[in-house]
């Protein structure tokens, strides 16, 4: 440094100067400061202004005279060394309460060189850069149908915005979402999907949308534990082996379900006109079945149906509602009919007319089922669908039987349902008499010399017998009846007057007779040959076959013939009823030759012969009269 003379003119005189006693002054007060921070909380993300105020101009603060609580202080400034301004940054992944800024003041020196003493701090703060995790729980991890779950989501700190919506389920719904201890534990009731199986399930939390007090936002997402999910109740099918169930016949009915089942009293199998046996599974439980039997006598339809609200699946799901089966056809209704025949008695000449009447159609076999004892069916067929069968019933030939019924196989039939009968079905008795009568003739001599008895034998009673069904050879009958009831006839054979014949005979008309039953006899029966002597008549009696007494006169009656008609069974004609029979006419030249013979023995009787053989002469010639006669009355 240069030196002047006014230097040492100064010292000089100060030298000369009297001392002065002076007071030393006092000490300059230290340079103090006030910290304040903007920011109350400060959260991730977020900074907060400090602003440190000195109450004089300082020089040498720095970054380093300051301490943040869970935090770090940058871009220190000031533009007058007074007040200073700061960016407080929060650490991360910490969680301060009451932190401050802390100024130590010995790092700072006012305008005079006076340091700072101790500290200042400033206002508190919140420093809270930790994000909120979550931790997720179920109550339980198996749902079946009608179960839930309470769903329990922790925070690592209270958190708000949180909502259902949040949660991402997996084979379920969560409802009810709520905390009771402002927003560290949240609850809500997880219901599974109806009529799902599913493993593997978890609910998942977005936890970006969740926010602590703070406003830290979770990161990532956060995952139940799994659990699984088997809400699908158990379904079923059923199915028959046959469509349609008739007498005597069973259907097989199965249940599959969709899903093995137990059923401790068996699955509820049910079913209308007819029974079910007991289900059972030989396969776990997948499979059951059972028999049906139909009820007697439907025509009508039987309903399968199961109540599945009697079977369990593996996780414990009860059925609900009713399986329903096919309908099935069901016709046990038995084939039953009736048979009818018309009359009670087959002849020759009667026929009887069959009917059948089913309880339902049928349609073939008929014929072959039918018996009918003594007869022929014949024309049998149905015009209505096979309800009802028609026929005709006509007596064997040569048949003579008791009483007797059509009877019909019902087992042999099956009816349009399917059906057999059981048993058979009879008419009502009917007889068989188709034998024509047949007839002996006999005389009571075989040389017929005057009247001889007659006896007409029948192989049964015959009625409708009379006189005109008989013709005689040389002679008449008279006096024809019965006393038996018609299997014995009698009557008077009257040889003509005179009449002679080696071989004459007696025929029996049999179509004119008919039996108790209506058969007419069939061609004729004749009397064994017999020979007829007759005396002549007396000259001047009368002749049978004149029409007085000696007279001769064509058409005059025999004495003791019957007038022509019929005679009844049982009923004796009047003493001199009758016919004259037919007779065979004597050949002319016999009675030639035999009133020669007569001429012949000798003169003294020449007159007498003479005069018969003029008798003999009339009476062929009467005799040749008499079928004349007989036509003419006819």
């Amino acid at each position: 440094m240069r030196r002047t003379l006014a230097a040492p003119i100064l010292a000089l005189a100060l030298a000369a100067t009297p001392v002065l006693t002076v007071a030393a002054p006092a000490a300059a007060a230290p340079p103090t400061a006030t910290v304040v921070v903007a920011e109350p909380i400060l959260a991730i993300g977020s900074t907060s202004t400090v602003t440190i105020t000195f109450s004089e101009p300082v020089t040498g603060f720095d970054t380093g005279d300051l301490v943040a609580d869970g935090g770090t202080i940058s871009n220190l400034a000031t533009s007058d060394n007074v007040t200073y301004t700061a960016l407080l940054t929060p650490a991360s992944g910490v969680e301060v309460g009451n932190g401050a800024v802390v100024v130590a003041n010995h790092g700072v020196v006012d305008g005079s060189g006076v340091p700072g003493t101790g500290t200042s701090t400033s206002n508190a703060y919140w420093v809270d850069t930790l994000r909120p995790v979550a931790a997720i729980t179920l109550s339980r991890t198996s749902l079946r149908a009608g179960d839930t779950a309470t769903v329990t989501v922790t925070f690592s700190e209270a958190v708000t915005g949180f909502t259902a919506a949040d949660l991402t389920v997996a084979g379920g719904t969560v409802n009810g979402l709520s905390s009771s201890d402002g927003g560290l534990s949240w609850t809500a009731t997880l219901t599974p999907t109806a009529g799902i199986t599913a493993t593997g399930q978890v609910i998942t939390l977005a936890n970006g949308a969740v926010a602590d007090l703070a406003g830290n936002t979770g990161a990532g997402t956060t995952t139940s534990a799994a659990y699984s999910v088997d809400t699908q109740r158990p379904t079923a099918s059923i199915a028959s082996s046959v469509a349609t169930v008739r007498t005597g016949e069973t259907a097989t009915v199965v249940a599959v379900f969709s899903e093995p089942v137990s059923a401790p009293t068996g699955p509820g199998l049910a079913a209308t006109s007819g029974t079910l046996t007991p289900a059972t599974s030989a396969d776990g439980g997948l499979t059951w079945t059972s028999t049906f039997t139909p009820d007697p006598g439907v025509r009508g339809t039987a309903a399968l149906t199961l109540d599945l609200s009697t079977v369990t699946d593996a996780a414990g799901n009860v059925g609900s509602g009713t399986a329903i089966g096919p309908v099935l056809d069901v016709r046990t209704v038995p084939l039953t009919a009736t048979v009818d025949v018309s009359g009670p008695r087959l002849t020759t000449t009667t026929t009887a007319r069959l009917t059948v009447t089913f309880s339902e159609p049928v349609s073939s076999g008929v014929p072959a089922a039918l018996r009918t004892p003594g007869a022929t069916l014949g024309g049998l067929g149905s015009a209505d669908g096979g309800l009802t069968w028609t026929g005709t019933l006509t007596g064997a030939a040569g048949t003579e039987s008791g009483p007797a019924a059509v009877t019909l196989d019902l087992a042999a039939l099956r009816s349009a349902d399917g059906n057999a009968g059981s048993g058979t079905a009879s008419s009502t008795a009917y007889t068989v008499d188709t034998v024509a009568p047949t007839a002996t003739l006999a005389l009571a001599t075989d040389r017929v010399t005057g009247p001889t008895t007659l006896t007409i034998t029948f192989s049964e009673p015959v009625t409708r017998l009379a006189l005109t069904d008989l013709v005689a050879d040389a002679g008449v009958l008279s006096d024809l009846a019965t006393a038996d009831g018609g299997s014995t006839w009698t009557a008077t054979y009257t040889p003509d007057a005179g009449a002679r014949a080696g071989t004459a005979t007696i025929r029996l008309d049999l179509p004119g007779v008919t039996d108790l039953a209506g058969n007419p006899g069939a061609s004729a029966a004749l009397s064994a040959p017999f020979a007829v002597a007759a005396p002549a008549a007396v000259p001047g009696a009368e002749e049978p076959g004149a029409g007085g007494p000696g007279t001769g006169t064509p058409g005059a009656v025999a004495p003791g013939a019957v007038t022509p008609g019929a005679v009844t069974p049982g009923a004796v004609p009047a003493t001199g009823d009758g016919v004259p029979a037919g007779t065979r006419a004597a050949d002319p030249a016999d009675d030639r030759a035999e009133a020669a013979q007569l001429a012949s023995t000798g003169s003294g009787v020449a007159l007498p012969l003479a005069a018969a053989a003029a008798l003999l002469l009339a009476g062929s010639a009467a005799i040749r009269l008499r079928p004349r006669l007989r036509r003419a009355r006819a």
